[in-house]
């Protein structure tokens, strides 16, 4: 039995009257903005109290506030506006894979209390009946719990996640716009997927890692390729240097390429239409290092190390973001090894710093 249905009937009940409070207070809000409004934050919004609710309240909760999202947004933010319409194809495929994700999310947490509980069951009689050497082993059953429901997480998330995406890129390459629209709402909820997943495996040490020798050149081509949907009118330019040899170092390349995406994807959201973010790479003091330098409002002293704390989305910080982005580039740069900060950059905005070790390592 979950602890939501063990709670008492009154306070179930205020559970249920108070999400459903709060996602009508979020309606109005989101109403009143929806000219300025991008559909994918309202999603996410949405989402969040979605999950918000399951990690609460249970599954069923989690459910009827899955439909009432797919509801408000079908009603309020999609064209024609204030009217259920299930016409347009894309419509219903964008509100459908909000609706699989919303649904794979809340039965993910509702699994994940009840392991949680048994665990803290089990956890709990150790402590009671056995000795230091059986409350060892019951922790060290308790961490397996968490690394197979991660993995169940990032298995059952990722999958209907690759096969909406494929179909999307079948879609637009047929010359279909709705399948332009379909991968752009896919591709949003695969990168907060990703960061979330990166947070938790590199917050329990289970990230896998394959550090070895790679060339910069490689990683700045991948980071090229892989950005360039997001400029949107905006532009990334890349000083690689004039070096005669190729600039090489030790990390893991996926890593790495996630954490100079990361950055850039941060670069690119500060830097206005025509503008660019700008990408070097260079050996300094014993060091590979790649710095991303965007023309933004720059980061507060007071916001210094806020910045790389998960979920922060404080002053300068953009709404509608999950605050995972940066948190997570500073784990994956620290587990190689590497470190990642940040300074004011000459003239305004930020620079990030990533700094990793050469081929030979460190001096």
């Amino acid at each position: 039995m979950t602890e939501a249905v063990r709670q008492p009937p009154r306070r179930r009940l205020a559970l249920w009257a108070g999400w459903l409070l709060a996602m009508a207070a979020v309606t109005i809000v989101l109403r009143v903005t929806r000219e300025a409004a991008d559909l994918s934050h309202v999603e996410l919004v949405y989402l969040l109290l979605v999950l918000g609710a399951s990690a609460t309240g249970g599954g069923a909760i989690g459910v009827v506030m899955a439909a009432a999202s797919v509801a408000c947004i079908d009603f309020f933010f999609q064209e024609p506006f204030d009217l259920i319409s299930v016409d347009k194809r894309v419509d219903m495929l964008v509100l459908v894979t909000f609706l699989l994700t919303a649904m794979v999310a809340t039965a993910l947490l509702t699994r994940a209390r009840r392991q949680a509980a048994e665990a803290r069951r089990s956890a709990a009689d150790a402590r009671r009946f056995a000795d230091e050497a059986a409350r060892a082993e019951a922790a060290a059953e308790a961490s397996r719990l968490k690394e197979l429901t991660l993995a169940a997480m990032s298995h059952d998330l990722r999958t209907p996640l690759t096969s909406i995406s494929a179909h999307a890129q079948a879609l637009a390459a047929a010359g279909d716009p709705a399948g332009v629209t379909i991968a752009e709402q896919a591709a949003l909820l695969s990168r907060l997927v990703e960061d979330a997943l990166g947070f938790v495996e590199t917050d329990i040490g289970t990230q896998a890692r394959d550090v070895e020798v790679n060339t910069a050149d490689d990683v700045i081509g991948a980071l090229v390729r892989q950005t360039r949907p997001l400029l949107e009118g905006k532009h990334l330019v890349v000083d690689i240097g004039s070096a005669d040899q190729p600039l090489l170092g030790r990390f893991d390349f996926v890593q790495t390429l996630r954490i100079l995406t990361n950055l850039v994807e941060n670069a690119l959201r500060y830097t206005a239409a025509g503008g660019s973010a700008d990408v070097a790479v260079a050996a300094v003091g014993g060091w590979l290092q790649f710095t991303v330098a965007d023309r933004g409002p720059g980061i507060a002293p007071s916001e210094a190390e806020a910045v790389f704390t998960p979920f922060y989305r404080g002053g300068s910080r953009p709404a509608g973001r999950s605050g995972l982005g940066l948190a997570v580039a500073r784990r994956l740069a620290t587990v190689q090894g590497g470190t990642l900060t940040h300074a004011s950059r000459p003239g305004g905005g930020t620079v990030f710093t990533l700094r990793l070790p050469p081929a030979g390592g460190t001096e």
